[in-house]
């Protein structure tokens, strides 16, 4: 055909042809040719059971499809990031993995397989598969690999008590999960129905005698599977292996030391058989503060009786976590180590007095305490002693000075858990005080220096422990002039002088203490006396007018003439007019003058006198 465009038709299929096209311009040849296969479509089929429509885990094994007669096939998924193994060419054993990396890869994909012929293709329907995350169940627990032999991934844990927290956890959020028990006899979960739950963390309780599987030697264990359900198609189990053993009691006793501060026997409850709580006991965790253990016990975490002694104090505080050998551990249990009372016989002492020896201690050797507390328990003691000065037995003791004093005593135990007969010693201390004594003293605050006299005080007794008193008062010169035996002292001084003050202090056991305050001093009785004539000649007899005053405390006096002329002043009483006049520069002539004197003494009395006196100029 000499057009470019034409038809061909083959009798068979899966034939290649070439066709050649030759083109001339009158001179030259020129030609192409073209290889043209006449193929087949293939069906595309998909082999896969239709019904199988959802995967555990991300990677689906079971597409399969037809392989056409010619050409290829191949499988395509909606969803990317899919992978085929061997190749997405195989037919037949074709592995189909979702993307990993991310949870978003779950859910539907939709497989078709694709056939190939040449330049002819066909697409089967959709296979589709709903990929479900394969949950991996946990629960709980511990797990060391290789414990229960190969390809064991049992998990384990050991409980102390008959009680346990489960702890399953979720590998795929959303999922569903269920406890179940393989030895259902009394197991109960709270939050649960019995022997099952569907609450991951839900308290487990074993219920009934004998709940501690340590103690059966056959299955020391009890067993529990958490299975995990991912929307109710992908399902995984765990198995946990819960060993039961018992929390020791850490119960112990205390004994009262024998003596005082000697050592208490501590035993910590063990029991020797299985079935108890407190069987297999390997660790003891003793806590004794202030207490010495007694060396005889080298290792006191690994003995359940240990000797503890106290240096001082009355009770002790001891406490005790046991462990067993599965790890569990007690309570902290204490228990109080009280001392025996220290021996402590009746004494009779008399106080020493006034710093002498005669103090006196009478000790009894019976004693008899009886104690109210619930019943009557009556103790009785012999006592034996022994003064640590002097090394006697003396039960009586007299001209004992001032002081401390330590005897031994000497009893038997009072302790219930001493062995009978024993002995013990106990230091008593004795303190015989030194008593009586008085501290004489009285109020001064009221006496006033330089009274005139009359002048009377008012003494206050403020004597400490005093029982009888004196009170006795010198003058200047050491004279007693006067002695009372009163509380209080009441004294009028009528003559000056200063006066020394003594209070003596006697107690009732004889003690003397003296209280002396030197001085008071008294002025004289308030004395103003005027003379009536005066020499001033010069003969140093009566050459100055002088106003003889005691105990003036304010003084005025002013000279006049006979004209009525002052002529001379003054203020202070212990001067006088010598018959000077005009500043000493001239002289008084004889006659008579005239004073005036304002004055006031010390008890306040206020004195005006006026009068004649005489200026004699008398030779010499």
């Amino acid at each position: 055909a000499d057009s470019p465009c034409v038809w061909i038709r083959w009798p068979s299929e899966n034939d290649t042809i070439t066709m050649y096209w030759t083109e001339f311009n009158g001179v030259c040849y020129g030609y192409d040719s073209v290889n043209v296969y006449f193929g087949r479509v293939y069906e595309a089929v998909i082999l896969t059971n239709p019904s199988d429509t959802f995967n555990c885990g991300p990677s689906y094994g079971n597409l399969s499809a037809q392989q056409p007669a010619a050409g290829y096939g191949y499988w395509i998924d909606n969803v990317p990031n899919t992978t085929f193994t061997p190749s997405p060419m195989a037919n037949n054993n074709l592995v189909a993995t979702i993307g990993q990396g991310s949870d978003s890869y779950y859910g539907w994909h939709c497989f078709r397989w694709i056939t190939v012929n040449g330049a002819c293709r066909d697409t089967s329907p959709p296979h589709c598969v709903k990929f479900i995350k394969q949950p991996v169940a946990n629960a709980g627990g511990n797990y060391w690999p290789g414990l229960f032999g190969p390809n064991h991934h049992i998990k384990t844990d050991t409980v102390c008590g008959c009680a346990y927290q489960m702890n399953a956890q979720y590998s795929v959020s959303g999922s569903t999960g269920v406890w179940y028990s393989l030895d259902p006899v009394n197991v109960y979960f709270v939050a649960g129905q019995g022997t099952s739950s569907t609450v991951n963390n839900d308290s487990l309780y074993i219920l009934g005698t004998g709940c501690y599987t340590v103690f059966n030697p056959n299955k020391p264990y009890r067993e529990f599977v958490w299975q995990e359900n991912n929307q109710g198609l992908c399902f995984d189990s765990d198995t946990l292996r819960l060993y039961f053993a018992p929390r020791p009691t850490g119960n112990f006793t205390v004994t009262m030391p024998a003596c005082r501060h000697d050592s208490s026997m501590i035993i910590a409850h063990t029991w020797p058989l299985p079935n108890h709580e407190d069987y297999g006991i390997v660790q003891f965790i003793w806590n004794y503060p202030g207490g010495v253990l007694s060396p005889v016990i080298s290792d006191p975490s690994t003995s359940d009786t240990i000797y503890v002694s106290w240096p001082t104090g009355e009770q002790h505080v001891v406490t005790l976590i046991t462990v067993n050998k599965w790890g569990c551990m007690s309570g902290i249990v204490t228990r109080i180590v009280n001392e025996p009372k220290a021996f402590d016989p009746n004494k009779d002492i008399d106080f020493a007095t006034c710093g002498n020896c005669n103090g006196k201690v009478v000790l009894s050797p019976h004693y008899i305490e009886i104690t109210q507390n619930g019943d009557t328990i009556v103790h009785y003691n012999y006592y034996t002693f022994n003064w640590l000065d002097t090394n006697s037995a003396n039960v009586v003791r007299e001209n004992m000075c001032p002081g401390k004093y330590w005897v031994m005593v000497n009893g038997e135990s009072i302790s219930p858990d001493a062995t009978p007969g024993t002995i013990c010693h106990d230091s008593l201390l004795i303190v015989i005080p030194d008593t009586g004594y008085t501290i004489a003293q009285f109020d001064t605050l009221s006496i006033e220096q330089y009274q005139a006299a009359e002048y009377t005080i008012h003494l206050i007794n403020t004597s400490i422990n005093g029982k009888k008193f004196s009170w006795r008062i010198y003058d200047d010169e050491g004279n007693l002039i006067h002695v009372s035996s009163t509380k209080d002292l009441n004294y009028t001084f009528t003559e000056e002088g200063c006066y020394r003050i003594v209070l003596v202090s006697k107690s009732k056991e004889g003690c003397v203490d003296t209280f002396e305050y030197k001085y008071v001093c008294v002025e004289a009785v308030p004395v103003l006396e005027v003379p009536n004539v005066f020499t001033p000649n010069g003969d140093g007899i009566n050459d100055e007018f002088i106003i003889h005053g005691k105990s003036i405390e304010e003084f005025e006096c002013r000279i006049y003439n006979r004209w009525g002329r002052k002529v001379y002043e003054w203020n202070d009483i212990t001067k006088g007019w010598n018959g000077k006049i005009d500043g000493n520069k001239g002289e008084a002539s004889p006659g008579v003058y005239y004073y005036i004197i304002k004055a006031k003494d010390k008890k306040g009395k206020n004195y005006d006198l006026s009068g004649y006196f005489y200026l004699l100029k008398e030779k010499k």
